[in-house]
């Protein structure tokens, strides 16, 4: 039997979507609504067009930004 790391959903899944539309140098006022504190050279990517699926979608995780080939029959909420 195959169990996915780290053991909690929805790691392994791909969940939505987004448009990344501005990435900037992250500032104290970003703070809260990026859910951790400034750090050296921290950016903040400012995403919007959010998308989700229906049913989460099984794939293998990737850092950066990459494109998600979708199949045919997903769709979006």
């Amino acid at each position: 039997m195959f169990f996915k790391k780290p053991a909690i959903y929805p790691a392994g899944y791909a969940l939505c979507i987004v448009e990344l539309y501005h990435i900037e140098l992250m500032k104290r006022a970003h703070e809260k609504v990026a859910c951790c504190k400034t750090y050296p050279r921290a950016q903040s990517w400012f995403l919007r067009n959010l998308r989700v699926f229906k049913e989460p979608i099984p794939m293998t995780g990737k850092l950066n930004i990459f494109t998600l080939e979708l199949p045919k029959n997903i769709h979006l909420r």
